[in-house]
């Protein structure tokens, strides 16, 4: 039966169902058999791919204690579901939510601050070639699922960008991206959030990162190291642009979030790597695996920490109502006025 007749009661059901481009459901099993795909060579790339994600899952599982191993799930693989309630709030008061879900976001900002350390030591074309070979595993180990192939198609355009030095038209490469994406799957546009996001956080790194970084170019924040300086820039960029669709989706509006991703952000590149490298060993050989988890554990401990910590601040988030469009376009709309007053101003051009 269609979707609309058996999410009736569940619209953010048939939302989820939709953006999967899934048309209809079966609601009583009786009388059907579940039978094996075409068994094409396409259909056994996806077995194999879902296969590793599950074996490097359940290794992830077998060498950290809870809520470490759920962490560890949530930055590699995008996984929420093994996460305890109590941390995700916290995660939610912190405006840290991104960090365990593959919107593109954290991939974007992650890729772009190992890009600033990597272009340091290597060309451009070399940081490119290295950053795509992270973000093709990437693809591999979770599975390559819509959501993760969204996160890697923009996070090779940030790479990109920071290859040919910003000289060519991000908005065209923005826009290319996501019509692509649309005409796979037209749903995305309206139902899928995680899209959404994704779209608004690039972006944001794209507008909005010059005039954040023409604001701590002032005096008195020059006494910011660059380790601290440039994860707090593409932050600010990505949770400004993001903020309405945030505030109309999810209704909180975290005030803690600019300082909790600045404290944290900066140990997600080595958190990952750190535990994709606990994990890989792990599978090939278990207690090579728990004998890594022992330098990967405190980065993950930190990770759980400064979220439970920040969450119980005073007003660390406020509660709003969801759904104000009138307000949320007002927001927009005032980010796009503020961009274009500073670019003209101070003759940014990007």
């Amino acid at each position: 039966q269609p979707i609309e007749n058996f999410a009736a009661n569940s619209p953010g059901y048939e939302k989820h169902l939709k953006k999967r481009l899934v048309s209809g459901v079966v609601s009583q099993s009786k009388g059907v058999e579940a039978v094996s795909g075409k068994n094409t060579a396409l259909d056994k790339i996806y077995v194999g791919l879902y296969s590793v994600s599950d074996h490097f899952e359940s290794t992830i599982n077998s060498l950290y204690p809870e809520p470490h191993a759920a962490l560890a799930g949530g930055i590699l693989l995008g996984l929420k579901k093994n996460l305890p309630d109590d941390y995700m709030e916290a995660l939610n008061a912190s405006g840290l939510t991104h960090i365990v879900a593959l919107s593109g976001y954290n991939v974007t900002v992650i890729i772009s601050t190992l890009s600033l350390i990597l272009i340091a030591y290597l060309s451009r074309k070399k940081v490119f070639y290295i950053g795509g070979g992270l973000v093709l595993l990437f693809v591999l180990m979770t599975g390559a699922s819509s959501s993760v192939v969204r996160a890697a198609i923009f996070s090779m355009l940030i790479l990109f960008g920071k290859t040919i030095g910003r000289k060519a038209d991000m908005t065209n490469l923005l826009l290319a991206t996501a019509v692509m994406m649309v005409l796979f799957n037209p749903f995305v546009l309206i139902y899928d959030v995680g899209f959404q996001l994704s779209f608004l956080a690039f972006a944001g790194l794209i507008y909005l990162s010059p005039l954040v970084t023409k604001f701590f170019e002032n005096e008195r924040y020059r006494v910011f190291p660059e380790a601290i300086k440039s994860p707090l820039i593409e932050t600010l960029s990505a949770q400004i642009m993001v903020l309405p669709l945030i505030l109309h989706e999810f209704g909180r509006l975290s005030l803690i979030a600019p300082l909790s991703n600045v404290l944290v952000l900066w140990t997600l590149p080595l958190a990952m790597l750190l535990t994709f490298l606990t994990g890989l060993f792990g599978v090939v050989f278990q207690p090579l695996g728990k004998l890594l988890s022992l330098f990967s554990w405190p980065v993950l401990e930190y990770i759980v920490k400064v979220p439970q910590i920040l969450a119980k601040v005073p007003l660390a988030s406020l509660e709003m109502q969801k759904g104000l469009w009138p307000v949320e376009l007002l927001m927009f709309m005032a980010i796009a006025i503020v961009v274009k007053f500073y670019y003209k101003k101070l003759k940014i051009i990007i």
